[in-house]
């Protein structure tokens, strides 16, 4: 359903307060923990750039050695661990973070890293939760709850004094991050009609994340104090009280649950905003197949959870491929965030161009997305991710380096917006809400390592961008793969889906140049039709479990939890790395975080017209190439450069991917399949502090993780289907049939040229698709309804319940044979 030009901007607006929580709450542990580098050690050290231990002390008598003229130390003086504290050197980071005021050092130095990886437990909680909340109680309610819990936790992480309370609070922070994003976002692209959805999905996080991420350090110089920084991020959480007078509840939803009467009055609401008069035939229509649809659904006496994701074959494979390029992009979207502070040049201004590639990846994805579609430009911006990402490690540190990873940032920016609207697109709507918060929840999974990624940069400065470098190719490739090998037919037989084996066997004509005998085929439907037997309606509950109970679902679901756990992992390596890149954390950080604004400006861009496939897979790949060739170069700014770019990268899949899986899951367990990806993502965010936190055995190892992760994650969106210029799907069913005459090397920028066999198909190549249909689909552009948007309640209500009548048709001509 669309609201009209007015409403529209409306939307656009109310993405204002949850992008810059988001990018708030995000970033915000990267200034906080900040371990300066540590002045005070006496045994001289061979590990690291240190000439002395910065954790040992010798244990003698100094007066007595004065005394009998000794100036040099002895070897074989015991030594002990610090017994007098540590001073700080301030050059760097010129105020007290939590780390350096509760001295988190030598051995407690990986408290930092566990504080984030406790947050991201609470975003895997949280995903649950609130996604599970939005699909039964409604999107508003969800919306407004887990901006008070952030708010709250958030003031109160400003009075934290041990590492406890400290994580304590970070924990119930990281319940409502994310969520308050993306039930906005949910909301938000359920309103908004295909043609404007790329442009309000990703101009919005080009805008606003983009600006409040590059302002954050220095708001952190300009409070210069964490516990007034942790306070004046925690107080745009309690803005979020005002959403109920901008944005009503989503008339989507309210027409899955029945409620016909309040989604009509909402679409009366916006004829007064847009000063327009809907038909009373569509008002009529409307009413008639929403009433047709709650029969049916009555009829079927169950409720829907995510687990129906993983009850039919495409929309099970759908489901896993989503959660797996999920997984990717956010793993090597939060290893590019955290990532940042190894690149070898100055943390706060790489964090702003890191940041600051948000900009040009969205408004590049809204340029292009509906244009070459979602499966080939995910694919493509995660590929081109973890290449930059590679291609980082094997340059010189420092500004070289960190231009690439910046560059692989960039392209996985584009990924994660293609893969936020990518999973939205996918999943039917009666689990959409449950089925993204899946693929997030998976996501964050993937996320949890991100800091461990980046912690690497210890061991080798190189090894975060080469692993980002990896994960973004391979993410963005895995979405090609359900092309390359078809399901077995004998399977599709046994599990009664006889279309599907025969469209794999007129597959196969085609292939071999044969021609199959009509005989065959029509022997073959009518011994197979014999070997059904029909299954007894279940009365259930839909929960985010569905997800996983049909193939294509259950493989959407999964592949977008891993790849979002990619892009969390490396997102969130980059944003962390940025103190271990060797250059000014200030200028770095900048920097870096300013990389939103071009990434999202070009994800703008291009979204709509590359798709979120092959945007996603190349961005993320790129991000993994870049950080990888951070890793290969001198660190500092070479390095740095080349992470930066890296975190450009990534931002660009990130975005993809927030998109990605709201598109891809149904409506009734959206909510709960977002959250549970973007809980995955956080479980994987959980890594990325430990990730940065290698940085101290090798300056290389951050980046190389994020390299190899973003690499791979970006192959994964290759394995998805695409969703530009297509309907989200209602129901499971919808989510299982969508995208699935989609070939591997589908891309919207290419399209297939018409076949003689379309003939049988008059519909195909000629309008814009249905997910509610068997018919084959293609990328075409949009075209206005009678009310301004291609997206109406009312389009995808008949479409389903065309679907449903033809369902019935099928088992009736079943039980005749």
């Amino acid at each position: 359903m669309s609201s009209g030009c007015e409403g529209q901007r409306s939307r656009f607006v109310a993405m204002i307060i949850q992008a810059v929580i988001l990018s708030f709450e995000h970033l915000w542990q990267s200034l906080r923990v900040v371990r300066s580098q540590r002045a005070l050690a006496i045994p001289p050290s061979n590990n690291g750039p240190y000439s002395h231990d910065r954790c040992k002390m010798y244990s003698t008598d100094f007066a007595q050695a004065l005394a009998e003229g000794r100036t040099t130390p002895d070897d074989e003086w015991a030594v002990v661990p610090c017994q007098f504290g540590w001073e700080y050197n301030r050059s760097d980071v010129p105020y007290d973070t939590i780390a350096s005021e509760l001295d988190w050092v030598c051995e407690k130095d990986n408290l930092a890293a566990t504080a984030q990886a406790i947050f991201f437990c609470g975003a895997i909680v949280g995903g649950l939760v609130f996604g599970w909340i939005a699909d039964k109680y409604g999107r508003i309610p969800a919306l407004v709850g887990t901006n008070l819990l952030g708010f709250i936790a958030g003031v109160g992480t400003s009075f934290c004094d041990s590492f406890l309370t400290f994580a304590l609070c970070r924990f119930f922070v990281g319940l409502a991050f994310d969520n308050c994003f993306t039930m906005m976002y949910i909301l938000v692209l359920e309103y908004v009609g295909p043609k404007w959805r790329t442009f309000v999905a990703n101009m919005s996080i080009a805008l606003f994340f983009t600006l409040a991420a590059s302002l954050l350090p220095w708001i952190a110089l300009w409070a210069d104090d964490w516990r007034m920084f942790a306070l004046g991020t925690s107080l745009p959480f309690a803005l979020a009280i005002l959403t109920p007078w901008m944005v009503p509840e989503s008339a989507r939803w309210l027409v899955s649950q029945g409620k016909i009467d309040k989604a009509l009055t909402i679409m009366k609401k916006f004829e007064r905003i847009n000063k327009t008069k809907i038909p009373e035939k569509v008002l009529s229509d409307f009413t008639e197949s929403s009433l047709k649809t709650i029969k049916e659904s009555e009829a079927e006496c169950r409720t829907y959870s995510v687990l129906d994701l993983f009850k039919t074959p495409r929309l099970r494979r759908n489901a896993i491929l989503l959660i797996i390029i999920w997984m990717a992009i956010s793993l090597v979207f939060d290893g590019h965030v955290r990532n940042v502070g190894s690149l070898g040049l100055d943390i706060f201004l790489t964090f702003t161009i890191a940041s600051a590639t948000e900009l040009p990846a969205d408004t590049f994805l809204t340029a292009v997305l509906d244009r070459w579609g979602r499966r080939w430009l995910a694919c493509g911006s995660m590929v081109i991710s973890g290449i930059f990402s590679l291609l980082a490690t094997a340059v010189p540190a420092g500004g070289p380096s960190a231009s690439l990873a910046i560059m692989g940032r960039f392209a996985v920016n584009i990924s994660y917006n293609i893969g936020l609207q990518y999973a939205a697109e996918l999943l039917p709507t009666v689990v959409r809400a449950q089925g993204v918060a899946l693929i997030h929840i998976m996501g964050y999974v993937a996320s949890i390592v991100a800091p461990f990624v980046v912690y690497l940069a210890n061991i080798s400065q190189d090894l975060p961008l080469l692993i980002l470098g990896v994960l973004g190719v391979a993410g963005g490739l895995a979405i090609l793969t359900p092309w390359m090998v078809p399901e077995s037919a004998r399977w599709l037989v046994s599990q009664g889906k006889i279309d599907k084996a025969l469209t794999i066997m007129k597959k196969f004509e085609r292939i071999n140049k044969t021609k199959i005998p009509e005989k065959v085929l029509s022997d073959f439907t009518e011994s197979s039709l014999k070997t059904i037997k029909e299954s007894e309606a279940e009365c259930r509950t839909y929960s985010v479990l569905d997800l996983f109970k049909t193939p294509r679902l259950r493989r959407n679901a999964i592949l977008l939890i891993i790849i979002w756990m990619a892009i969390s992992l490396v997102f969130d390596g980059h944003v962390r790395n940025v103190g271990s890149l060797g250059l000014d954390i200030f200028l770095t950080f900048t920097i870096a975080s300013a990389t939103e604004l071009p990434a999202d400006t070009f994800l703008t861009a291009v979204l709509d017209r590359w798709g979120r496939r092959w945007l996603a897979c190349g961005s993320m790949v790129i991000s993994g190439i870049f950080s990888l060739l951070a890793t290969a170069v001198p660190a500092g700014g070479p390095s740095a450069s080349l992470a930066i770019m890296g975190r450009f990268a990534v931002n660009i899949s990130y975005n993809i991917g927030l998109q990605y899986a709201a598109e891809l899951l149904p409506t009734v367990v959206r909510a709960q399949g977002v959250a549970l990806i973007h809980i995955m993502g956080y479980v994987a965010s959980i890594v990325a502090p430990f990730v940065v936190y290698l940085a101290n055995i090798s300056q290389d190892l951050p980046l190389l993780i994020l390299g190899v992760l973003g690499v791979a994650g970006g192959l994964l969106c290759l394995f998805l289907p695409e969703t530009m210029d297509t309907e989200m799907p209602q129901t499971l069913q919808d989510g299982e049939n969508f995208g699935k005459d989609q070939r591997f090397w589908d891309n919207p920028c290419f399209p297939r040229k018409k076949a003689e066999s379309d003939e049988e198909h008059p519909g195909k190549y000629t309008k814009r698709p249905s997910v509610s249909t068997n018919e084959p689909q293609e990328f075409v552009r949009a075209v206005p309804s009678a009310i301004g948007s291609r997206a109406s309640i009312r389009a995808s209500i008949r479409a389903s319940t065309r679907a449903s009548a033809r369902r019935r048709e099928v088992n009736k001509d079943r039980n005749i044979v």
